[in-house]
């Protein structure tokens, strides 16, 4: 879903990147957060979409200078 939303592609078109994904907020039935972490090599950053599982659509998008940690599960 992260990867179809035109400003990420935007972001990533022609990059070599590795995706890692972290469910951030469950609240039942109404709604799923998993925030997408898309580590770019060159130039080293990372974009993190938050995405509404429910909803299906990107809600948020950050970016980052350089590679950061993936929370835990």
């Amino acid at each position: 879903m992260a990867l179809r939303d035109p400003r990420v592609k935007e972001k990533i078109e022609g990059k070599e990147y590795e995706i890692k994904e972290h469910t951030r907020k469950a609240g039942g039935d109404k709604e799923i957060i998993v925030d997408v972490y898309i580590c770019i090599r060159e130039p080293e950053k990372t974009i993190i979409a938050t995405v509404d599982v429910v909803k299906q659509e990107v809600i948020g998008i950050n970016e980052t200078a350089s590679w950061i940690p993936i929370p835990e599960r």
